[in-house]
């Protein structure tokens, strides 16, 4: 009996495997893709606030308060540092209520300088998420009364990047060939509204030409003085090379022009008549943008468990050792977390006997070190207890179903529904699913 599909057009799984896929897609997500719990901006630099509230700050006789956030790194003031201070600024205003908040860049009329409070701020980003500490101190320079640190999930900073592209760079065509096949890379470009280009007009007026016979460097390495006196983001440098008879090889590199750095490169060969340039320099503005790169006709095949040759009892000793493995991590983090707490319960009664500076200072920096490590360890009492329901779930189908897995069928991408006859009988039907990316 041939298969019948059905009105849906789809195609066929028992309900059991239907559920075991489930149960292996849910292991792997737990695998690859570990929940992330980090706070956000908002709540972290609210709890900070909070901490330097708590250290008697707002008891300062000068009801001044200064804010200036840097990169840890670079030690600027750039777009995620003001990001940062501006919601610190909200955060403080609700903490510091009698205060009068400003930002060190503002104009400092009236303000003693010897006794305001400066929140001296830095963060350093690590992957996904922000590290960042902020240092109270009295005066320009005085001696540190409050600390805090925070990491939370990193802000969007939405700033677009306006990029110029300069000539093509090819010693063997006219000026007016050049010119004509640089407007023709820079239209490619702008088509695919992948970036924001500058004025072709602003380009032309710099002369890049001239100023590398000025500093006597290369378009490459002259690249970031022309970018500088553009004022772009970044450049894009062009150039053609002679490899031999109707052989060329064309190349493009986007520079960044605040560290000089190769954010991206391509390189193609041309061959034929120079006549013909357009088409390849239309190829490269696309492979520079990622377009035009995905490869067609490959599809991922799904393969049976029976058929890696792995016996049930590999099946059965990964999932308990995963979920044997996880708990005690789990757990590991519970009894570290309460650590902590009653250390900090401890520091807390501490603080209140200390009499010296120095000795709050010191009290408060571990306190904030402790909250930090005890963020760190919720995050990963969740992740742990995650992946730990994932593998009591893939033993239960285990024990349940015996861990049987059909090879998938399926020509087109998506999700695939459709009743298939029974091998055992033409006259009974199963649902199949299967789906194809």
């Amino acid at each position: 009996m041939k298969h019948k599909v059905r009105f849906l057009g789809f195609q066929s799984i028992k309900p059991s495997r239907l559920i075991q896929r489930l149960v292996l897609s849910l292991l792997l997500a737990s695998f690859l893709a570990p929940p992330s719990f980090a706070d956000s901006m908002q709540d972290s630099l609210e709890e900070a606030a909070s901490i330097l509230a708590d250290s008697k700050l707002t008891l300062h006789k000068d009801r001044f308060i200064l804010i200036e956030v840097v990169n840890l790194h670079s030690k600027k003031r750039d777009q995620t540092a003001k990001a940062i201070e501006t919601q610190l600024y909200q955060s403080l205003g609700k903490v510091f209520k009698d205060f009068k908040l400003l930002f060190l860049e503002d104009s400092l009329a009236g303000v003693n300088l010897h006794q305001a409070l400066f929140i001296h701020g830095t963060y350093e980003p690590k992957g996904k998420l922000v590290a960042a500490t902020f240092t109270v101190v009295i005066g320009m320079r005085g001696d540190v009364v409050g600390q805090a640190q925070v990491t939370f999930d990193a802000p969007k900073v939405v700033q677009e990047a306006l990029v110029a592209v300069l000539d093509l760079e090819a010693p063997e065509l006219t000026a007016s060939q050049r010119q004509g096949y640089s407007d023709l890379f820079r239209s490619r470009l702008q088509e695919s509204k992948k970036m924001k280009l500058a004025s072709s007009a602003e380009v032309a007026k710099m002369s890049p030409d001239a100023i590398q016979e000025t500093y006597n460097c290369t378009r490459d390495e002259c690249a970031t003085i022309i970018g500088e006196q553009l004022g772009v983001d970044r450049v894009i440098s062009t150039s053609l090379i002679a490899m031999g008879k109707e052989r060329h090889m064309l190349s493009a590199k986007i520079m960044d022009i605040k560290n000089g750095s190769i954010l991206s490169s391509k390189t193609l060969e041309h061959t034929g008549d120079l006549g013909d340039l357009g088409t390849s320099l239309r190829t490269l503005a696309d492979q520079l943008v990622g377009l035009g790169e995905t490869q067609e006709g490959t599809q991922p095949q799904v393969v049976s468990v029976d058929e890696t040759g792995s016996e049930p009892w590999v099946w059965h000793g990964a999932a308990l050792g995963t979920l044997s493995l996880s708990l005690a991590s789990s757990s590991s983090a519970v009894k570290k977390y309460d650590s902590l707490v009653a250390e900090n319960n401890t520091l807390e009664a501490r603080y209140k006997l200390v009499s010296t500076q120095v000795e709050m200072t010191a009290l408060e920096e571990q306190f904030a070190a402790n909250k930090a490590k005890m963020k760190t360890l919720r995050t990963q009492w969740t992740q742990f207890n995650a992946l730990a329901l994932g593998a009591g779930l893939w033993e239960t189908y285990l024990l349940l179903f015996g861990g049987e897995v059909e090879v998938a069928s399926a020509h087109q991408p998506g999700l695939h529904f459709a009743m298939e006859s029974s091998r055992a009988s033409e006259d009974s039907a199963r649902l199949s699913l299967s789906y194809t990316w």
